[in-house]
């Protein structure tokens, strides 16, 4: 190898594994964003419903909702993300996958402090 493909493959290897933990994350994610949907139906549920029976319906709606709605998003981002992948792998351009890490673990971490 000469000294311009050790670089190329170093960041064709980093954004692999970028690539990776955004899509595993983005799976924990999508789970912690559930939770916080829940939570905050609920509140919103508690308070403005007399029914518990409603509140119950009212509260499984949300949850399937968001599993549609958040499933779709999750995968456009997945897609997305390996779009770029296989446009840009072996150029240094992180960002994307560095956005997407911060918003997936900003997402965990709220998760993680509201329900410590």
């Amino acid at each position: 190898m000469d000294n311009d493909q050790a670089p190329r493959l170093a960041d064709a290897l980093v954004n692999a594994g970028l690539l990776a933990a955004s899509i595993a994350l983005g799976l924990l994610s999508f789970f912690a964003s559930l939770d916080l949907v829940l939570v905050i139906g609920a509140q919103v549920i508690i308070h403005t419903n007399d029914s518990a029976v409603r509140s119950r319906y009212a509260l499984a709606t949300a949850r399937n909702v968001w599993l549609v709605v958040g499933g779709i998003i999750w995968l456009v981002a997945i897609i997305a993300s390996i779009d770029y992948f296989f446009k840009h792998w072996r150029v240094r351009r992180r960002r994307l996958y560095l956005v997407i890490l911060g918003i997936e673990l900003a997402i965990i971490a709220a998760r993680t402090a509201i329900f410590s």
